[in-house]
C-alpha cells in the first residue's frame, strides 16, 4: 500500500471521527434546550399555580371578610341588650322597642316601632314612621280648630317565625281635629339574616292565574261573613289583588289578610281582616314564597334565590340619625356620665354616692314615663342605685312585653311600677270597653313579669276625665313638675326646670327612654339631694 492511500484512509476516518464528534455535541446541545424549555414551562407553571393560589386566596378572605362582618353583627345582636349578669332584657336580643311621643298644643300623638341591629332594615322602618308623621302634621294643620285635639298612634306587632325570620304588623290610628278618624294597616315580613324587609307580594306569582286563586279563596272568606259580604266590593277586590296591593302575614299555618278602611269596601265597615288557610293559596306563591311562608325556613335558600325576591330595602333614604333613631348606641357608662357633667370620678365612690350629712326632711317622687327600654332603663336603674334613690316608672304594656327581664329588675330593686296603658292613646278618645282593654292588657303583662298588678295609672299627656276614672279601681297620678325631657333633650335644661319647681311633696316627670334624660339624672339627684330630698315612690310622697 503506497503512502498517499494510507494517508487518504488517516484523513477519512479523521473525518469520520468529526462527524461524529460533531452529531454527539449538537444532540447534547438540542436535548440541553429541550430541557431548559421544560424547566422554564415548568416556572411558568408554578407561577401561575402561585398566582391562581393567590387569587383564590383573596377570594377566600373576601368571603371571610363578609362572613366576618355577618358574624360580627350577629355577636353584636347576641351582646345586645344584656344585664351585667348576662340575661337576657328583651324578649328579641335582636329588637329593641322604641317610642316618640309628641304632646303639645292640641296634638297628642305617639309612634312605637322595633329596631334591628341593620341599619338596611331600620331604614325602612324610620321612613315609614317619618311619612306617616308628616301626614299627621299636614292633615292636622289643615284641619286645625280650636279646641279640638288631634290623635294620631302607630302600634306594631311583632312575631318570630322561625330563626332570623319574623312579622310585623303596624296599626296606624289618626284622628284629626274631631274629623272620623280611621285605622290603617302596614305589614312587613323581615329577613334578619340577610337583612331584607319583604311584603307578602312580593312571594306572590305574577301572572293571572296565581291572582285569580287568591281572589276566590278570599272572596269566599269574606262571603262567609254577612257584613263584610254587604260591604265588600268584589270588582274592587279583584283589582286590588291584581295591583299586589294585599297586606298579609303568616300566622302558624294561616295567612292574615289586613284591609284597610275602603281599601275594598265602603267605609262604613272599616278596617277589617281575615284568615285562610295557607294550603288554600299556595298555588299562587312562588317556590321562595312557600319555603318562607310555608316552611318559614330561611336556611333552605341560596342567596341567589334571595335574590330574585323583590325586596323592599332601599338604597337611599335620607333619614335623620338622632338618638331617638337609633337607640343602639350604647349609654355612657356611669363613669363617662360623671366627666361630662362635671363631676370628678374621686367625688363619688363607685358603690353608693357619699352621703354628705345633708338631713333629709323633704320627699320628692321621681317618676319615668314611657319605658322600659333596653339601652336606657338599666342605666337610670345604675344611677338611682348610687343615690339609694326609689322612683316610680309607668310603663307602656307593648314596651313590657317585650322587655320583661328589665320589668322584674325595677320591681327587684325597690321601685314602684304603675301602668301607663297598652299603645299610650289619649284615653279620653276612647270608649270605656277600649279604656280598659288599654288598663287590663298591661296589667296583665306587668303581673306576669313581677307576680302583681299596678296600684297606679298614668294617662298618656295627662289627659283624663271621670269616664277613664270608672273603667278602674288604679289611682291616677299625675306631675307637678314637668321636665320637658322629650321636648329639650338637653341635660342641662332638666336640671334647670327642677331647680327652679322643686318642692316637699313634688312629683317629677320624667322619661326613661332618652338617653339625654340618663346624663341628666346624677346633677338632678346631686343637686335635689344636696337640698335635703329623699327619693320615694308616688305611693310615699304624701
Amino acid at each position: 500500500m503506497n503512502v498517499s492511500k494510507i494517508l487518504k484512509v488517516i484523513l477519512s476516518v479523521m473525518m469520520l471521527l468529526v462527524l461524529i464528534v460533531t452529531g454527539v455535541l449538537t444532540y447534547q446541545w438540542i436535548n440541553g434546550q429541550g430541557d431548559d424549555n421544560s424547566a422554564s414551562k415548568q416556572v411558568s407553571q408554578k407561577m401561575n399555580e402561585n398566582e391562581t393560589d393567590e387569587s383564590q386566596k383573596d377570594e377566600a378572605d373576601k368571603t371571610e371578610e363578609k362572613n366576618d362582618d355577618h358574624q360580627n353583627k350577629d355577636e353584636s345582636k347576641d351582646n345586645a341588650i344584656r344585664n351585667e349578669d348576662g340575661e337576657k332584657n328583651t324578649l328579641y336580643d335582636e329588637v329593641e322597642v322604641q317610642m316618640d311621643v309628641i304632646d303639645e298644643h292640641n296634638i297628642h300623638a305617639s309612634y312605637q316601632y322595633p329596631l334591628f341591629h341593620d341599619d338596611d332594615i331600620n331604614k325602612v322602618i324610620l321612613q315609614f314612621i317619618k311619612e306617616q308623621k308628616m301626614l299627621f302634621e299636614q292633615e292636622s294643620t289643615r284641619m286645625e280648630k280650636a279646641n279640638q285635639i288631634s290623635t294620631h298612634n302607630i302600634n306594631f306587632k311583632l312575631d318570630k317565625l322561625s330563626e332570623n325570620l319574623y312579622t310585623l304588623v303596624f296599626e296606624n290610628t289618626m284622628n284629626v281635629s274631631g274629623a272620623n278618624g280611621y285605622v290603617q294597616y302596614k305589614t312587613w315580613i323581615i329577613d334578619n339574616k340577610n337583612y331584607n324587609v319583604f311584603t307578602f307580594n312580593d312571594f306572590i306569582i305574577n301572572e293571572p292565574k296565581a291572582h285569580d286563586i287568591l281572589y276566590k279563596v278570599i272572596s269566599a272568606e269574606i262571603k262567609k261573613d254577612k257584613d263584610k259580604d254587604f260591604y265588600v266590593d268584589y270588582p274592587t277586590l279583584k283589582d286590588y289583588i291584581q295591583n299586589n296591593q294585599l297586606k298579609a302575614y303568616p300566622k302558624g299555618e294561616k295567612i292574615v289578610f289586613n284591609f284597610n278602611e275602603y281599601d275594598v269596601a265602603a267605609g262604613a265597615l272599616g278596617a277589617f281582616s281575615l284568615e285562610v288557610s295557607t294550603e288554600k293559596i299556595k298555588d299562587s306563591l312562588t317556590d321562595e314564597g312557600k319555603v318562607i311562608l310555608i316552611d318559614q325556613d330561611l336556611t333552605q335558600l341560596t342567596d341567589k334565590q334571595l335574590a330574585q325576591i323583590k325586596v323592599n330595602t332601599p338604597e337611599h333614604i335620607d333619614v335623620p340619625k338622632t338618638e331617638e333613631d337609633h337607640p343602639y348606641t350604647e349609654a355612657p357608662s356611669s363613669e363617662e356620665t360623671q366627666q361630662e357633667n362635671g363631676t370628678k370620678n374621686s367625688e363619688k365612690p363607685t358603690s353608693q354616692v357619699e352621703d354628705k350629712g345633708v338631713q333629709k326632711t323633704k320627699k320628692i317622687a321621681l317618676t319615668f314615663d314611657d319605658g322600659p327600654n333596653g339601652s336606657t332603663t338599666p342605666h337610670v336603674l345604675e344611677i338611682l342605685d348610687k343615690f339609694n334613690a326609689k322612683a316610680t316608672f309607668y310603663m307602656i304594656g307593648s314596651k313590657v312585653k317585650y322587655n320583661q327581664n328589665i320589668v322584674r329588675q325595677v320591681h327587684e330593686r325597690g321601685h314602684q311600677i304603675g301602668n301607663h296603658t297598652m299603645n299610650h292613646p289619649d284615653l279620653t278618645t276612647l270608649g270605656q270597653s277600649q279604656i280598659k282593654q288599654e288598663f287590663d292588657e298591661t296589667n296583665d303583662l306587668i303581673h306576669q313579669a313581677i307576680g302583681e298588678k299596678p296600684s297606679t295609672f298614668r294617662p298618656p299627656y295627662g289627659s283624663t276625665n271621670a269616664s277613664v276614672n270608672q273603667v278602674t279601681d288604679m289611682k291616677p297620678v299625675l306631675w307637678t313638675i314637668d321636665t320637658e325631657d322629650w321636648k329639650s333633650h338637653d341635660p342641662q335644661a332638666i336640671l334647670e326646670v327642677v331647680k327652679a319647681n322643686h318642692q316637699d311633696g313634688g312629683i317629677v316627670l320624667m322619661h326613661d327612654i332618652h338617653q339625654t334624660t340618663v346624663e341628666s339624672l346624677v346633677d338632678v339627684l346631686t343637686f335635689l339631694s344636696n337640698e335635703g330630698y329623699e327619693f320615694v315612690t308616688v305611693d310615699e310622697v304624701k
